[in-house]
């Protein structure tokens, strides 16, 4: 599953990624990305599902909740994108339940796209 911030987005704005289907829980090998803005951070986050996401302004109060941050701007190229989570320790996490929707968020608005690609597995809850 892939997605981007977008160059050119205002602050604070999400935007899709992929989906953990309902009964399922996604186990990443691997969160790439590259890109994006020197000094800005980005973050990966997940939604529940049914809530808007796409080009949409983040918001805690409606059950969005952080799993990967922070994501570097302009620290990798697209000849050689980092995986997010050995740079930032943050392992598996046990997975990801669903029913929910990954996005991705910068912090700040941007004037270069920020491209995310997430692999990995599907296992039944």
């Amino acid at each position: 599953m892939s997605g981007e911030v977008p160059a050119g987005t205002d602050a604070n704005k999400m935007f899709r990624v992929g989906s953990v289907p309902e009964g399922k829980r996604l186990i990443p090998t691997s969160i790439s990305y590259y890109g994006g803005d020197a000094g800005e951070r980005y973050n990966i986050l997940l939604v529940p599902a049914g809530n808007p996401c796409d080009d949409t302004t983040v918001d805690a109060t409606t059950g969005v909740v952080g799993y990967v941050y922070p994501l570097g701007g302009a620290s990798y190229a697209v000849t050689g994108p980092q995986n997010a989570l050995t740079e930032t320790g943050n392992g598996l996490h046990g997975g990801i339940p669903g029913p929910c929707t990954i996005a991705v968020s910068s912090l700040a608005a941007t004037a270069a796209a920020l491209p995310v690609t997430i692999l990995g597995y599907y296992e039944d809850l």
